[in-house]
């Protein structure tokens, strides 16, 4: 994540450039600007993802950050091309005379909405389009300003790092960041034993905001997990009907009280009534949601195409690794699939899935490739380091 310290030095170098170069003309004076405006442009992106963190994805905000950085790009752009021909045509910053005062309007409007929705109240950005003569400098002045603005909001509700892929807010409770961090230190175990695929993993966060954990758990949208400590509820949010039924096994097996819609999400309550090994442990089994869809589908194909365990790479390291995984890979995958399916209910739920989507000849490979996937993560979750 980039340190705040490094967006307020892009903030002070667009002040200086704006004004110590007013009345330049040479190249390596055009040539700072420019260097500028790109690290300007890098800087309000990273900002826009800060920022959408720190309000904890709420969906109003995304929309708005997201036009607010397109107009910016777009403001951007064109204050780089119009440098480029004031430089090659030897005029000063001042003589400049910018066509750029229109792009800069609309960044100040669209400034304006963003900040409502981010605080309630509306706030403009740039005071140089107010003048009749508009220039390449006051262009640079207005960027910097609005940069200015939004950086300022983010600072009041600045994200702290307190783990590899944990962040808080200011006003995370100490449960919130808890939450956060025993997930934080599954994950990272999760990944030494190449569970995750990259994509997915770039994209974990868990953010402590309030008495509430977001946790991304993979790069898809909406992939996600809200554990709202306040009103007890834990949500799992995801599409994949093989996935949701392990989560809602795994979960409701510490204990949590859980319903689940195959199609959509895992909701459990009674998360603050369960003694503390086992919510570490719900928390650890949200961890191996990530990339499972991709860890349950190479499962059931290894078992469709080979004989040898543990039939599918995902799991070939932590097979190689831990022995207490490889229990769950044995040659007879049927005594898995009795162990971990015995429950009538469960099992009508994973014949349902496996006959819908599988021919005859392969549902026996999906039922025992999702029961293997259910015993590997919590031999992970025993493991220790």
């Amino acid at each position: 994540m980039v340190k705040l310290e490094e967006l307020y030095e892009v903030d002070r170098e667009g002040k200086e450039i704006a004004l110590k170069f007013i009345d330049y003309s040479d190249r390596l004076a055009y040539y700072s600007a420019r260097r500028f405006l790109h690290k300007l442009q890098d800087s309000v992106n990273e900002l826009r993802k800060l920022l959408l963190m720190a309000y904890g994805y709420d969906t109003e905000v995304d929309d708005a950050l997201y036009y607010l950085y397109t107009d910016f790009s777009a403001a951007i752009k064109l204050t780089d091309e119009k440098a480029i021909d004031c430089s090659i045509e030897g005029k000063s910053f001042r003589e400049c005379d910018s066509t750029l005062k229109p792009p800069i309007e609309e960044l100040n409007k669209t400034y304006e909405y963003t900040m409502e929705k981010l605080t309630g109240k509306r706030a403009r950005c740039a005071w140089g389009i107010d003048s009749p003569v508009y220039n390449l400098s006051m262009a640079i002045n207005d960027l910097t300003s609005c940069y200015h603005g939004l950086l300022e909001e983010y600072a009041k509700k600045k994200m702290d790092s307190i783990g590899i892929k944990a962040y808080a807010r200011e006003d995370a409770t100490d449960r919130a960041k808890e939450a956060c961090k025993i997930w934080d230190k599954e994950t990272e175990k999760a990944r030494t034993y190449y569970l995750y695929r990259w994509q997915d993993y770039e994209a974990l966060q868990c953010l402590a905001l309030n008495d509430f954990a977001h946790i991304k758990v993979g790069d898809s949208p909406g992939h996600r997990t809200e554990v709202n400590l306040k009103e007890d509820k834990i949500v799992y949010y995801d599409t994949d009907e093989e996935v949701n039924l392990i989560m809602y096994k795994l979960l409701t097996e510490t204990g949590l009280k859980c319903k689940v819609d195959l199609n959509e999400k895992v909701e459990c309550t009674g998360f603050n009534k369960l003694p503390k090994d086992k919510r570490d442990k719900v928390l650890k089994i949200l961890s191996y949601s990530t990339s499972m869809d991709f860890r349950v589908s190479g499962l059931i194909n290894g078992l469709i195409r080979y004989t040898t365990p543990p039939y599918a790479e995902d799991w070939a390291d932590a097979y190689r690794m831990y022995p207490g995984v490889r229990e769950c890979f044995p040659e007879d995958g049927e005594k898995i699939l009795d162990r971990e399916f015995h429950d009538k209910k469960l099992r009508r739920m994973l014949d349902g899935i496996c006959e819908s989507k599988f021919s005859y000849f392969a549902q026996d490979a999906c039922k025992i490739g999702i029961a293997m996937e259910a015993c590997a993560v919590k031999k992970m979750i025993e493991l220790e380091e």
